[in-house]
């Protein structure tokens, strides 16, 4: 998910997803289960008008899905459009722009007393939280959010096209603690930890990429799409019994608090919090990550939290970019 990450291509039977797209990829499908025939429609045809339709979408469709049906067709362009934000950073394409400051914000985690005085009214980030007249490039997750969804029903369709990839994967983004939030200290973490990538959990790895992998297992490595499909429908059954439900909070700050607050218990927990306190006084960084060794029983329940609370957050985040359809374009 955040732009920093490698991705690690896995082969699947019928489709090419990769495990740091999965999420994302849900969130879409997810999005498109419960919408209403008419309002999917609506918005597939406003993707038609994206200015990389034909070589972001439809070049990129497996044959699979341009012989599969209407439904499963939709479901892949949701998914994609979820991704799309990702899609441009393939250095390959050299799309311009790529707004990679756009898929974050660190509201910050500190680790001392001394980084509480440090820090008061001086973090080293971008923590607006509306677009203002700074350079767009330089916004932050909240900031391009709000900038993309007042483009939608009120622009050309080419606009809103490329709004509503960057409004899918903004809710997804967002939806991720680690995507919420940065660990600093005065010594360590001077510019923050980057929502974990400066930091190396053994034997779970970068802990920013722990998140995101949090969907692929061994159970569904040989999945085709349909069988994507299934499971989606499936987990929102299981997370929400009415899915035309729309009480669910839907405005940007509160998912940003929920993430936040999930961020500070099981992003970071007190155990890793406590190691990083006690380790030793260097400068890391994505070159040089801060190297983690915790108790293998505590590690190993960690992980077990961190699959459940990023999966769950997944389908919250598909059935919440659904209502925000609705509330839009829903006549």
């Amino acid at each position: 998910m955040r732009q920093f990450f490698l991705v690690i291509i896995f082969l699947i039977t019928l489709t090419s997803f990769s495990w740091s797209d999965m999420g994302h990829r849900f969130t879409g499908i997810i999005a498109y289960q419960q919408l209403p025939e008419q309002l999917s429609n609506k918005i597939l045809t406003i993707l038609e008008k994206h200015p990389e339709y034909q070589s972001h979408f439809i070049e990129e469709m497996p044959e699979e899905i341009v012989n599969a049906s209407q439904e499963i067709k939709g479901a892949w362009l949701f998914s994609q459009m979820a991704c799309w934000p990702d899609v441009i950073k393939d250095p390959d394409l050299h799309y311009d722009p790529q707004h990679r400051r756009w898929h974050y914000i660190n509201l910050p985690i500190l680790l001392t007393d001394s980084d509480e005085r440090y820090y008061k009214d001086n973090v080293p980030s971008n923590l607006e939280r509306l677009p203002n007249n700074d350079k767009p490039d330089d916004w932050n997750i909240s900031q391009a959010y709000h900038f993309n969804k007042d483009l939608l029903g009120k622009s050309d369709s080419a606009l809103q096209a490329v709004a509503l990839c960057w409004l899918f994967h903004l809710i997804g983004d967002i939806h991720q603690p680690l995507h919420s939030t940065a660990v600093y200290n005065e010594r360590r973490f001077a510019k923050g930890d980057a929502g974990g990538n400066s930091i190396d959990v053994k034997p779970i790895g970068i802990l920013h990429a722990a998140w995101d992998r949090a969907t692929y297992n061994e159970g569904n490595k040989n999945w085709n799409f349909e069988d994507y499909v299934n499971y989606c429908d499936s987990s929102l059954s299981r997370y929400y019994a009415d899915k035309d439900d729309l009480t669910e909070r839907l405005e940007f700050e509160g998912w940003l608090q929920e993430s936040y607050e999930l961020a500070k218990v099981v992003g970071y927990p007190k155990e890793l919090l406590d190691m990083i306190r006690s380790s030793a006084i260097e400068q890391y960084g994505f070159g040089n990550p801060l190297r983690i060794k915790l108790d293998k029983t505590f590690t190993s329940s960690w992980y077990s939290q961190i699959v459940s609370v990023a999966n769950h957050r997944i389908s919250l985040a598909g059935f919440r970019i659904g209502g925000i359809l609705r509330l839009i374009y829903a006549e």
